[in-house]
């Protein structure tokens, strides 16, 4: 993942003037891949063996470990209400799968994937805090304004966005990617519309999960790692992978560490 600017740390300060850490529970550590996720490799629901791409070195990590995030590079209402349902939805839908049930809506299955493809794209971008062109505010908002704005569009359909001109705040920054990340999976899930989706299971070998997930899709090679032993693998690459000779652990598992940008986790 592409090193982003230090990220601005939340208000210090609650609404009667009471110093306090973080009063608004801001999420800062922002998973690119969700943790429940990364736990499905884990062997004792804490950590997972990582293989860093950058050093080569092999560690464990907890599946809370930063290592995993973008510092608080979204906005709250996209950590705590896009992000949320579209990861509730897909667990939904991997439980039936557990129960040897068909999918009741496959498309939340498509959902993630795009939603994976999202955040991974979103983790090798810098972020966008670039100095505000603007000349003059009719009205400056202070930090905690700023923040209170962000909070606020948590329980509203219509977000109003306060602008500001002090260059130290990456509120606008937060901003600019929650447009992003939406116009993205919009274009995203439109072009997987109607996609069907393969179980592919292992009895003797393990997949990898991987930060793969972007450049993956834009080799049209749409492959989503449910657990170490399963992975579900899009119809039209499905077929593509049978009719050369290529659907095979060891075959799918090279897909998801050369795409890889900084890591993949074997069980």
């Amino acid at each position: 993942m592409k090193k982003q600017s230090r990220h601005e740390k939340p208000i210090t300060v609650d609404a009667n003037g009471k110093s306090i850490k973080n009063p608004n529970q801001i999420t800062i550590n922002q998973h690119i891949i969700p943790k429940k996720h990364i736990l499905g490799w884990s062997n004792d629901g804490k950590q997972v063996t990582v293989n860093d791409l950058a050093s080569g070195e092999i560690k464990r990590l907890a599946a809370s470990n930063p290592y995993f995030c973008v510092m608080r590079s979204w906005d709250q209402w996209t950590e705590n209400n896009m992000l949320r349902v579209n990861e509730e939805n897909y667990q939904a839908q991997i439980r039936l799968m557990m129960d040897k049930q068909p999918f009741t809506h496959p498309e939340h299955i498509t959902a993630y994937y795009a939603m994976l493809c999202v955040r991974t794209w979103v983790a090798n971008k810098e972020r966008p805090d670039y100095p505000c062109e603007m000349t003059e505010l009719s009205y400056e908002c202070s930090k905690e304004e700023l923040e209170q704005n962000e909070i606020e569009m948590l329980d509203s359909n219509v977000h109003i966005i306060s602008s500001t001109l002090d260059n130290s705040s990456q509120h606008m920054a937060r901003q600019v990617v929650k447009l992003s990340m939406n116009s993205a999976f919009i274009q995203f899930c439109e072009a997987l519309k109607g996609i069907k989706w393969n179980i592919f299971r292992s009895k003797s070998k393990f997949y990898h999960l991987s930060d793969a997930f972007y450049n993956n899709y834009t080799r049209k090679l749409h492959i989503l790692p449910v657990f170490p032993d399963c992975v579900l693998i899009a119809d039209t690459t499905y077929k593509s992978f049978i009719k050369n000779g290529l659907l095979d652990v060891e075959y799918i598992n090279e897909l998801l560490v050369k795409e890889a940008n900084k890591f993949y986790i074997t069980a």
